[in-house]
């Protein structure tokens, strides 16, 4: 289970968003955001594969995308 969410953090970056947005939990990219109040309260988000909501999602490069599978 681990070793997916070590190769997330691993492609992961920081700084300026580039690429695309995924669960922490399943790599999925079918998240979508669940308010939009994101200027006055942290943004929510709700993973339509796993279920997983929260504030936290990973940036990856489109190009070292690869979505786990469980």
């Amino acid at each position: 289970m681990f070793e997916g969410l070590k190769a997330l953090f691993k492609n992961a970056r920081r700084g300026p968003l580039k690429g695309v947005l995924v669960c922490p939990r399943c790599g999925s990219k079918n998240v979508k955001r669940l308010h939009g109040f994101g200027w006055l309260v942290p943004q929510q988000y709700y993973c339509k594969d796993c279920g997983y909501v929260g504030y936290f999602l990973v940036a990856v490069e489109e190009d070292k995308y690869e979505r786990r599978e469980d």
